[in-house]
């Protein structure tokens, strides 16, 4: 009997021990929605465009992980978060798509209003991985890119 009250003395502090830690972790995502932004062309120049096109927005994703560290009110929170981001022309001869894909580290300080509200600041770096531009080659080869001096 008494190794039994014993063990659960020993459960009961491990277990509010792991309840009182001041740091967690965990991950996050969610779409990734750009808008925005046109493309005016001019006739003349190579090109006989001469409109405007409207962007397409897509859904994309982001996708990351945090770490949280806690003292009383106040939170230090660094993140680390992969973003990829679409856009799409719809030029009339054929579409273009404009593609992003960047690294965020955003280095959080918060403070905890009331309860589960928290309040966040703070810088982030970002690093974009990739940037492409397809369906924009052109049909015909541009004679002055041939030439050699």
């Amino acid at each position: 009997m008494n190794k039994a009250l014993y063990l659960f003395v020993i459960g009961l502090l491990c277990f509010s021990a792991t309840n009182a830690q001041e740091f967690s972790f965990g991950v996050k995502g969610g779409p990734s929605y750009v808008s925005g932004g046109q493309i005016t062309g001019r006739v003349g120049g190579g090109s006989d465009f001469g409109g405007t096109v409207e962007a397409d927005s897509q859904f994309k994703y982001h996708v990351g992980g945090f770490f949280e560290l806690r003292y009383k009110k106040f939170l230090l929170r660094p993140e680390l978060i992969y973003s990829a981001m679409e856009t799409e022309f719809g030029f009339p001869t054929r579409p273009s798509t404009y593609a992003i894909e960047k690294i965020s580290v955003p280095l959080l300080i918060g403070y905890n209003v009331w309860g589960p509200v928290d309040i966040y600041a703070g810088p982030a770096y970002q690093n974009i991985l990739e940037v492409s531009l397809e369906g924009n080659e052109p049909d015909q080869p541009v004679p002055w890119l041939l030439k050699q001096g």
